[in-house]
């Protein structure tokens, strides 16, 4: 059986050790994910102000005073689906005529 060097004995000895301690090292917990912080609620837009609007022909909005970034959607018109609490939809029929308000 050949001898083998006293250095590469130690370098083999001080790996085991290593890797023997390495698995008693305590495990930490993970961290608590930080509670999140809620954007402040945007105030919806006036509703019930608006509610008034059904049955009205979409050429007498014209004459009414609408919030600023409202939109009229016409049902032949495509529209974006993002949710914007504050915009005002006003949804027109075919015959122009207003059939629903809504915030979004």
């Amino acid at each position: 059986m050949a001898r083998r060097d006293p250095a590469y004995c130690f370098v083999l000895a001080l790996t085991c050790a290593c890797l023997a301690l390495s698995g008693c090292q305590e495990v930490q917990p993970p961290e608590e994910p930080a509670e999140p912080v809620a954007a402040p609620a945007a105030p919806a837009c006036d509703l019930e102000t608006y509610r008034e609007l059904i049955g009205m022909t979409e050429a007498m909005l014209e004459f009414v005073h609408l919030p600023d970034g409202h939109r009229v959607l016409r049902a032949d018109t495509a529209a974006t689906t993002d949710y914007v609490p504050t915009r005002l939809n006003i949804s027109v029929s075919e015959d122009r005529t207003v059939t629903r308000v809504a915030c979004g």
